[in-house]
């Protein structure tokens, strides 16, 4: 009887591997699957901020040049368009838009302001004209990688 018991308790049976073995790749497919969302989720969220970013850079160059401007030379107060001109500390500054850049030029050439990771489009700016004691504004409107944004700069 002592031998039978012995022989019983050496090792495992087929099934018991086999369920080990299916729990085994459970876990070890959960953890893939889940080291897959982590690394999917920080490439997302990485390229989420560099594309606001990108857009609080842009946002804030056309804040500067509106910051003190003398005259806003287009668009033409109540109307809108893709170029912005204003006149500052006795320069010119223009703002447009070329093949998904945005682009500022001071009188001395064009500058590229965003970098080649993103796109810019849509460019828009209006001229709000002033009315009664309020003061004029522009309004800037443009898309960063089909993400929407937008200033609006009242000028004093």
């Amino acid at each position: 009887m002592n031998t039978k018991r012995k022989n019983n308790q050496r090792g495992f049976t087929l099934v018991e591997v086999l369920i080990y073995t299916v729990l085994i790749m459970f876990i070890l497919g959960g953890m893939l699957l889940a080291v897959y969302n982590i690394v999917e989720g920080s490439t997302a969220l990485g390229q989420d901020v560099i594309i606001q970013e990108e857009a609080n850079f842009l946002l804030r160059k056309i804040e500067w040049a509106l910051s003190g401007a003398s005259d806003i030379n287009t668009p033409n107060s109540g109307n809108s368009g893709n170029v912005l001109s204003v006149d500052k500390d006795l320069n010119t500054i223009q703002f447009n838009l070329d093949s998904g850049n945005l682009r500022i030029d001071k009188g001395s050439g064009p500058i590229i302001l965003n970098s080649e990771y993103v796109t810019v489009s849509s460019l828009s700016f209006e001229h709000i004209p002033a009315s009664g004691t309020g003061p004029a504004a522009v309004r800037a409107e443009f898309y960063v990688d089909d993400k929407y944004f937008n200033l609006t700069k009242y000028l004093r």
